[in-house]
């Protein structure tokens, strides 16, 4: 982009999940061009990453112009050319009539996702009453997806699966976006085995087919794996089994004083890091039940506070409470005095 003649337009977006480091050193090559470049930075909540990439850049010797920050709102401007473009995109496919039956109810909050959400199911079942809020919408876009699940395992082991294992065994991915050992091990801790006839390495293959990323399962978009968090989850012992694959059980080491110089040091786990950013994004439709999963994780792996500590600095979050009660235990492991001196 840099050799890029002429002005330039660059939008990072998800720029809260970035690595602050590199993304200075790159907007420190677009700052020598010569011709006008803007940057867009798109996060979806505040938190500390734009002070500490203002940080990172003045190290290096770049001094932005800074335009206000803008907050979004939450219902699209032009709400209904959104979904009658998006039912006519997806209604040449499923034969439904060129016009939509009716719009969504205006006063919702519905995002733009929702929007599109909501056309392509219309699209797909004209006939069908539309969703009220986003609880019934993320369901019904689910149970379509459920559907599609079961033709494959009919096709292939000709048997399906209760809507209740695979919504669980989804949730299960939502939580954790584990690896393929880990996906059986929470498979397992979940209780989906309890729901379905089907082998779980069956279950296992057909989540690995359609949610695949890499080497990790990821379920997408991130809405629908947010309500399946808020909605599967509650802090027991089911919970618990899944947690416990993100990690080994916590080691115990002495309680710090008030004086521990710094953090630890250690990385914490992939696995926990997926485990806590999962959590943090679900808390947005999840609430309180959100917040009391978090507590949970922290009071039961309190060594892990460093990656409940990174999410917290850079979005907020279900894990502000969880750390909170953390720093009040006789027995804290949290550098209090560091953070004292680090945090303003």
């Amino acid at each position: 982009l840099a050799s890029v003649v002429g002005p330039l337009l660059v939008v990072i977006d998800y720029v809260e999940e970035a690595d602050a480091d590199a993304m200075a050193r790159q907007l420190a090559i677009l700052a020598g061009r010569r011709a006008r470049t803007v940057v867009v930075l798109t996060a979806r909540g505040v938190g500390d990453w734009s002070s500490t990439l203002d940080d990172k850049l003045g190290q290096i010797g770049v001094v932005p112009r800074r335009f206000p920050d803008e907050r979004l709102k939450a219902l699209h401007p032009r709400f209904e050319v959104v979904y009658r473009r998006a039912y006519q995109h997806f209604s040449p496919v499923t034969g439904a009539p060129d016009i939509p039956p009716r719009l969504p109810a205006a006063n919702r909050r519905w995002t733009t996702l929702d929007v599109v959400m909501i056309g392509w199911l219309t699209a797909r079942v004209p006939q069908a009453d539309l969703p009220d809020d986003r609880a019934q919408l993320y369901d019904r876009v689910l149970g379509r997806e459920f559907d599609h699940w079961n033709a494959y395992l009919h096709t292939t082991f000709k048997r399906g699966a209760d809507k209740a294992a695979l919504r669980r065994g989804a949730a299960v991915v939502a939580l954790l976006s584990p690896g393929r050992d880990q996906l059986l091990r929470g498979l397992r801790a979940a209780g989906v085995a309890e729901l379905t006839t089907l082998v779980l390495g069956e279950i296992a293959g057909m989540l690995r087919r359609y949610l695949a990323d890499g080497e990790l399962m990821v379920l997408r978009p991130d809405p629908l794996a947010d309500h399946l968090v808020a909605t599967e989850f509650e802090p027991d012992a089911t919970f618990d089994g899944c947690t416990d694959t993100a990690l080994p059980p916590p080691e115990s080491p002495d309680p710090p004083s008030e004086d521990t110089p710094a953090p630890t040091g250690r990385t914490p786990a992939d696995g926990v890091v997926r485990l806590v950013d999962n959590l943090t994004r679900a808390a947005t439709p999840g609430g309180d039940r959100v917040t009391a999963l978090a507590r949970r994780f922290l009071r039961r792996y309190p060594h892990q506070w460093e990656a409940a500590l990174a999410a917290v600095l850079l979005r907020g979050g279900p894990f502000v409470p969880a750390l909170e009660d953390l720093a009040r235990r006789d027995d804290t492991p949290l550098p209090l005095g560091w953070l004292a001196e680090a945090i303003p």
